[in-house]
């Protein structure tokens, strides 16, 4: 029998909590908050750390389902991990052995049958993503619990795992064991291959003494909202008390305090008391234990809480990834070492399995960083994968040239394929540029003397051009179309070959722009800017 005598054992095992057990425990519940106090609940917590759980874990599952953060809280923890994806992966150094395949392959077709309950809530039914979030309830009592149920289809192992509250466990020993009856003092130890056990550091003894705090300042709260809202009275006489003034005023002041309605003499004196003498300190308290709640669950309450200022959000964002990360991976191992050895063990009759399953935590990509990346190596000449990259954009390729997308064409100017709309507007210094080139010309072959195509016309242009990025040099432009207006033809001839020779101390980076001016300077003043012509094809050559 060996190794198949311990397998046969895990298919005569029946359910740990039958239908009349749960029955007779669902008729003989009670509410675990009643009389909860913060004695009774210490009392709870020592217990809990002396292995008799199932007090605390009674409290803490009724505060779960009705205080508010706890709830929420509760909730969006077990739903980070259950949305989070698994896999089946083969062992490192045996990716290419046809018994790492066969492993692989025998675990993903196990954990896409799996099915899971709750033994006190049957129509609550799932696959492995329930199993996850219930498996998260070891965060809060210290472990999870399911009963494996076994069975084979054609030869192939199929499970069903029925969750078991805490309070069915004790932990006396060391050793949690299984206490059929909520009445038994002690349990019975987990039998082989009929347990999925996940341990974990719990928050539940917090999540409690929080909870009770904050019940209390709500229920003074209440008391003082309710006594606050209505003022008391307070009567004065001067009758001495048992007499017939003293009974009819204390009469009077009963009636006035329901009907608002009496009428005493003017020897009697009748003063409002109100309690509302400043801000009650219950709403702080409560909002304290609110936020502890909530970073007990999530590691951290932006998320659930909302705060005005929002300080701390990217640091307490990191810390939630990192307990989600940690979770995955704790509730990965529980699963290899309990569950895949097992079946591993039953399918292909080996001891040590070459896969295992992995729950994947939700990555959170930096797309700019990954752009520049991406960039920066396309630059150096380094092949990307586009399947990596459809992949880690969450884009899909276009199945047809029909439905594709065009990538958007280079604007060039004179491009006549090109819509005008798509045209990058003409700076100055093209306009400038494109002045100079289109200027007509006399019979002669000379460019027209004035008009806007004119030389002058490119001085203009071009002091406008570097008004802002080189505006000593506009300011010497501005200094010779001066010259030029004023009709100082021979004063405007000196500046000008002053300023062509110094152009390139000007521009020190753009040389086109020096280029530019100087053809202009030197067609405006003809064969006397040979010289300035030759400047400016050497300001040219260094382009």
């Amino acid at each position: 029998m060996g190794l198949f005598g311990n397998i046969i054992t895990w298919f005569e095992r029946g359910p740990a909590l039958n239908r009349q057990t749960v029955a007779m425990e669902q008729l003989m519940k009670g509410n675990a908050l009643w009389g909860a106090n913060p004695d009774t609940l210490v009392s709870a917590v020592t217990a809990y750390h002396s292995g008799n759980i199932a007090q605390l874990a009674k409290i803490v599952d009724a505060y779960e389902r009705q205080d508010d953060v706890a709830a929420t809280g509760r909730m969006k923890r077990d739903a980070s991990v259950a949305r989070c994806e698994h896999t089946v992966l083969i062992e490192e150094g045996h990716e290419d052995e046809p018994r790492a395949q066969l492993h692989r392959e025998t675990l993903q077709r196990f954990w896409a049958t799996i099915r899971c309950t709750s033994a006190f809530n049957r129509a609550e039914r799932g696959g492995i993503r329930l199993l996850k979030k219930q498996m998260m309830s070891a965060r809060t009592h210290g472990w999870s619990a399911h009963n494996i149920l076994w069975r084979t289809d054609g030869g192939t192992l199929r499970a069903e795992f029925v969750q078991i509250p805490m309070w069915h466990f004790e932990n006396l020993t060391g050793e949690l064991r299984f206490r059929e009856h909520v009445t038994d003092w002690y349990g019975v130890p987990l039998w082989d291959g009929g347990w999925l056990i996940n341990s974990a550091t719990p928050v539940g003894p917090a999540v409690a003494l929080a909870c009770c705090a904050k019940r209390m300042s709500l229920q003074d709260w209440m008391l003082f909202s309710e006594r606050a809202a209505t003022p008391g009275l307070l009567g004065k006489t001067s009758a001495a008390p048992g007499t017939d003034a003293w009974n009819n005023l204390c009469e009077m002041l009963n009636r006035w305090s329901r009907a608002w309605v009496g009428a005493v003499d003017k020897d009697t004196e009748i003063t409002p008391v109100s309690l509302n003498t400043g801000t009650p300190p219950m709403p702080q308290l409560v909002e304290r234990m609110d936020r502890a709640i909530a970073a007990l669950y999530r590691g951290a309450d932006l998320s659930t809480i909302s705060k005005g200022e929002g300080l701390g959000a990217s640091l307490q964002g990191e810390e939630s990834d990192m307990l989600e990360a940690d979770q995955c991976a704790e509730i990965s191992e529980a699963l290899h070492e309990q569950v895949d050895r097992l079946v591993i063990r039953y399918q292909c009759g080996d001891e040590e399995p070459l896969a295992y399953i992995w729950i994947e935590p939700v990555s959170k990509p930096d797309v700019a960083s990954n752009t520049q990346i991406d960039d920066h190596l396309a630059k150096f000449g380094i092949r990307l994968s586009k399947r990596d990259m459809l992949q880690r954009y969450g884009r899909a390729e276009a199945a047809d040239d029909g439905d594709a997308l065009e990538p958007p064409r280079q604007a060039v100017p004179g491009d006549f394929g090109v819509l005008p709309n798509e045209r990058p507007a003409a700076t100055p210094l093209q306009n400038a540029k494109n002045a100079l080139q289109n200027a007509p010309r006399n019979p002669d072959g000379q460019r027209a003397a004035s008009g806007a195509d004119a030389p002058e016309g490119v001085f203009r242009a071009f002091a406008e051009a570097v008004s802002n990025d080189a505006k000593p040099l506009a300011d010497q432009v501005q200094k010779l179309l001066d010259l030029i207006d004023a009709g100082k033809e021979a004063e405007a001839a000196s500046f000008a070959a002053t300023l062509s020779a110094n152009l390139a101390s000007y521009l020190p980076e753009d040389p086109e722009s020096a280029t530019v001016l100087a053809e202009a300077m030197a067609e405006r003043y003809g064969q006397a800017w040979e010289a300035a012509r030759g400047d400016a094809k050497k300001l040219e050559g260094h382009a």
